[in-house]
């Protein structure tokens, strides 16, 4: 006789375990999903980033070619109708130097355009932060427009608020970087040692230790930091022009950007136009005329300024890479080992929230940094024996004579951290809008919905004698024993340095 109990039992106990397994099963593939959504949209924004990183430079390239050849058509006519010290100017040397202003002011503008452009074709959506921040900029230059100061040439300031109205209602990617100071007020570090002390750990105010010491309020800050507002510039391709840009004789000098000796400056650049390809010095005639025409002290010619001279740093040995330093070993080929004109971008995007999700938030912000550098070399045989040693393969890079030449032909991108610091946007708004007021008349001037504006009232609140006291404790410990050094890296753990940096 079977036991119809018993199996009821059973049967009751598989249901269960059955709809146990398929609410854990419910929960992978939702867990799953939420996952996927969020990988596929930071694959997303990366593409977007990158693209218009990448476009961005080779506009960068585009223009700094257009500059250099410029400069080749001015070298022709000079060297055809100049023939010492007393000759006239030609007519067309003022209009090669507007032009080239233009395409100094213009072109990084056209690069940030440009940048739109693919960031839409890759999926990326208006930001209406970043429209708001190109008014905010328009603003700043029109009122330099209405107080009558001098451009670069006629209505040049005007043409560029125009522009930036007219790409203000169509912008997805930011360009958050800033020339910052040596300042905590404008370094992220100083900020993360705020939020970390208020919670009782001090290592990362090791570095501000003489502010926990002196600090007596707002007014105590001793601190020179430079008014942001009206800065205009998104990829500075970072040029001067410079007069005697190439004359080594009385009177002349050459811009900081130029690597060679004073000696041997001239003789370099004649051994380059010997070999220079291009059909605009092709009826230069005789290159020994050149020395004539750069005493003339009101022309001009567009050079590097002196960022164009640093290299790439590289990461230490170990493999522990500090700021601005590579996060992996690698050697730099001498042709491409230059710094300057990097064009970075800032991604700012939203998703909803999983189903999974605890947060309060209804989204989850999702942040991208990217930056992308046009290259190029000058490509002939030095006769400088230092130069050759320098540059074995007979490409020099483009910076070497100091003034620019059309040598750009590639774009790379390169690591975030490098060059000028990319901010996130709500540092850089901090930074350029509020710092000011803060320091004008304290907590009141700054905006409530700032987080970085809420560590400055934390930082008002702390208890900068019971830090410092903690901080002496830590650091009267061997190094094995004080837990604000790194002793795994041989470092000290709570050091922070100046300035923001992004990070991809």
């Amino acid at each position: 006789m079977k036991n119809t109990k018993a199996d009821n039992s059973k049967s009751g106990q598989a249901i269960i375990f059955l709809i146990m397994v398929m609410v854990v099963g419910l929960f992978v593939v939702i867990w799953n999903f939420d996952l996927s959504r969020v990988i596929s949209a930071k694959f997303k924004v990366r593409n977007q980033g990158d693209a218009a990183a990448l476009a961005a430079a080779r506009w960068q390239g585009y223009t700094l070619n257009m500059i250099g050849e410029l400069n080749l058509i001015q070298v022709a006519i000079m060297t055809d109708q100049v023939v010492d010290e007393f000759s006239e100017i030609p007519a067309d040397v003022p209009a090669l130097e507007e032009l080239r202003s233009r395409l100094e002011l213009l072109g990084p503008l056209s690069s940030f355009v440009v940048a739109q452009q693919a960031a839409f074709h890759n999926g990326a959506y208006h930001d209406y932060d970043l429209e708001d921040e190109i008014n905010n900029i328009a603003d700043d230059v029109e009122e330099l427009v209405y107080s009558g100061y001098p451009g670069p040439y006629q209505d040049a300031l005007q043409q560029y608020v125009d522009i930036l109205r007219g790409v203000s209602g169509n912008v997805a990617v930011g360009s958050y970087s800033l020339p910052l100071g040596g300042s905590p007020l404008e370094s992220t570090s100083f900020y993360a040692a705020i939020a970390q002390a208020a919670t009782g750990w001090w290592c990362l105010m090791y570095p501000y230790k003489s502010y926990l010491e002196s600090y007596d309020g707002y007014e105590s800050w001793n601190v020179t930091i430079k008014d942001y507002r009206g800065e205009t510039d998104f990829f500075g391709l970072k040029l001067q022009s410079f007069t005697n840009v190439m004359s080594g004789l009385q009177g002349g000098r050459m811009p900081a950007s130029a690597l060679p000796k004073a000696s041997d400056y001239l003789t370099e650049y004649y051994d380059y136009l010997a070999n220079e390809p291009n059909d605009v010095v092709e009826d230069r005639g005789d290159p020994g005329n050149l020395g004539a025409t750069y005493i003339l002290t009101d022309v001009s010619w567009h050079a590097y300024d002196s960022n164009w001279k640093g290299q790439w740093p590289e990461a230490s040995i170990s493999g522990m890479a500090s700021a601005g330093e590579f996060p992996f070993y690698a050697d730099i080929k001498p042709e491409f080992d230059y710094m300057g004109a990097e064009a970075g971008v800032s991604m700012a995007t939203s998703i909803e929230r999983g189903i999974l999700s605890s947060s309060d938030d209804d989204t989850v912000d999702l942040n991208y940094k990217s930056k992308a550098k046009a290259f190029g070399y000058l490509e002939f045989d030095p006769t400088d024996t230092d130069l050759k040693t320098r540059f074995p393969d007979s490409k020099v890079t483009p910076n070497y004579f100091g003034f620019v030449l059309p040598a750009f032909h590639d774009v790379r991108l390169v690591h975030s951290d490098i060059g000028d610091p990319l901010l996130d946007k709500d540092f850089y708004q901090h930074v350029k809008y509020h710092l000011q007021p803060y320091l004008a008349e304290g907590l009141p001037g700054l905006s409530g919905n700032c987080k970085y504006c809420r560590l400055l009232e934390t930082w008002e609140t702390l208890d900068r004698q019971a830090g410092l006291e903690w901080l002496e404790k830590m650091y009267a410990l061997p190094d094995s024993q004080n837990p604000c050094v790194d002793n795994s890296a041989g470092g000290n753990g709570g050091g922070g340095g100046s300035g923001a940096s992004g990070g991809s």
